[in-house]
């Protein structure tokens, strides 16, 4: 899907912006594919959520539920994320709810469908939105918590980014 999203595309940003959504595309990239920068396993897409939690520990990207506490929530109320704000920097720190990772459309019947979205199309999207948008976003990193999923059904435990 998002295979042509590449340093052709990424160069026509300014080289902060360009930066960044590589720090996301090689992150979906070893994700997706699970390489040795995920799980060394090739592990397939099915077990992505285990490729997020062990890339994030390989790069030394793991946010502690407890870090998160101590920033103050600005809301709690959309379908896709909260919000929390880091005064030191004066950043909005945004973290998908367990086991979430937005929405990417499909083709079903002839028409429009969406389906939830793997980890890896989650960063692909959001260095997409480097290209279309020029958003100034990082990747902080993962939150792996105890809190249940918001998918019925899913174990706690899931990844959050």
């Amino acid at each position: 899907m998002y295979g042509n999203f590449d340093d052709e595309t990424l160069s026509t940003l300014p080289q902060s912006l360009a930066d960044q959504a590589r720090t996301f595309l090689t992150a979906a990239k070893a994700i997706d594919c699970g390489t040795s920068e995920a799980t060394g396993s090739g592990a397939s897409s099915g077990s992505e959520t285990g490729n997020v939690a062990e890339w994030a520990r390989r790069q030394g990207k793991l946010i502690s539920d407890e870090a998160l506490a101590t920033l103050p929530i600005v809301s709690n109320s959309t379908s896709e994320h909260e919000v929390r704000y880091r005064l030191e920097d004066n950043c909005a720190v945004k973290r998908t709810w367990a086991g979430v990772f937005g929405q990417i459309p499909f083709a079903k019947g002839g028409k429009l469908d969406r389906r939830n979205a793997l980890p890896s199309e989650y960063l692909y999207r959001m260095a997409l939105h480097f290209a279309v948008f020029g958003s100034d976003l990082r990747l902080d990193g993962v939150n792996i918590s105890d809190r249940p999923s918001m998918i019925i059904g899913r174990p706690p435990g899931e990844p959050a980014w």
